[in-house]
């Protein structure tokens, strides 16, 4: 399907993009409520980096902070549904280097783990920040 996404081109080159996701049998899709910009999607727009020894490839699509509504599940997902609120956020699976994620677009596809659950009756708009808050990925 096709979304609208933010991507970083290149230092200091962003811009609103049209572009392809597919959800693999394994995760899920999510039309976003709300993503924000934290100081990582700032130090990749300015250098280009967030971590000096990480090289990063552009394009970059941001948000990692963020969260909305599932839309659709992979076939191999049983512990979510659609119609769940849920709030993007850091897998703390050891995993090779994932960054920046892909939450600020229209939809965005992503792990199980990637998010946790939206309490019954929460705001959608504080619950989108609770990245900020997720001590597994400091």
């Amino acid at each position: 399907m096709k979304t609208r996404a933010v991507a970083i081109e290149g230092i200091k080159k962003v811009r609103l993009v049209e572009r392809e996701i597919e959800m693999a049998p394994d995760q899920i899709l999510v039309k976003t409520h709300a993503s924000s910009i934290c100081l990582a999607d700032i130090q990749i727009y300015r250098k280009g980096y967030y971590y000096p020894d990480i090289k990063m490839s552009f394009p970059v699509y941001l948000g990692h902070e963020g969260g909305g509504t599932i839309v659709d599940i992979g076939a191999r997902i049983h512990e979510w549904k659609t119609g769940d609120k849920v709030a993007l956020i850091h897998d703390p699976r050891p995993k090779p280097y994932k960054f920046p994620g892909n939450g600020m677009a229209d939809y965005f596809v992503c792990s199980p783990y990637d998010v946790i659950p939206v309490p019954e009756g929460m705001d959608m708009d504080l619950a989108c920040l609770a990245e900020t808050f997720n001590p597994l990925s400091r």
